[in-house]
């Protein structure tokens, strides 16, 4: 029983890290590994403690049976696998859109809107990975300059160059935490937070 406890224990704190401790900013920055090592961890941890429950009710609150036998279910194996499955993709899937919407709240909370000069950037892609950023260069609430790198689409990148002003919304507490303005509606949602950037330019 101390082991299920434990691994229960250690099943519901990885839980709560991956989707609820983790801060904004470093989910941001390391979102594929969070992403890959968090749900495995958390998969590994259920399937011990399915083994450890099984076990335990088979031997009857951890007294063997008299016959010393455990009852073997042929779909058993089958039913580790789609729960680690899930945990596995659906783990990932889930940290994918924790960080979206962590990302959202952040800067709904703590987003200053200005304009920023591209001052630098690159572009690396195959057919499903995309690295594609640009560094920028803008002035903060506070007078001093600041600097930014943002992710964003190769077929956009495409269409920036250097030295381009572009509006952006930062977090002012995570600098990295940041992204291009592209629409009307999100133009004037930012815009009328009233910030004292708002109609700053490089």
């Amino acid at each position: 029983m101390k082991k299920i406890i434990l691994w229960a224990t250690l099943t519901v704190f990885l839980i709560a890290l991956v989707y609820f401790l983790i801060p904004v900013h470093i989910y941001q920055s390391a979102l594929y590994l969070i992403a890959i090592v968090g749900p495995l961890a958390i998969g590994i941890c259920v399937l011990a403690l399915y083994l450890l429950i099984t076990d335990y009710i088979r031997t009857d609150g951890g007294k063997k049976k008299e016959d010393g036998s455990k009852e073997e279910s042929g779909y058993e194996g089958y039913l580790m696998t789609v729960v680690f499955l899930i945990c596995l993709f659906g783990g990932g899937y889930q940290c994918i859109v924790h960080q979206t919407n962590l990302e959202k709240t952040e800067l709904d909370k703590h987003g200053v809107f200005t304009f920023a000069k591209i001052v630098d950037g690159s572009s690396f892609s195959t057919r499903k990975l995309d690295l594609s950023h640009i560094e920028v260069a803008f002035t903060l609430e506070n007078g001093k300059p600041g600097y930014a790198s943002i992710s964003i689409p190769k077929s956009f990148f495409n269409r920036l160059h250097q030295d381009q002003q572009i509006p952006i919304i930062y977090s002012k507490r995570h600098l990295s935490v940041n992204k291009i303005v592209t629409t009307p509606e999100e133009m004037e949602h930012y815009q009328n937070k009233q910030n004292p950037n708002t109609k700053a330019s490089l």
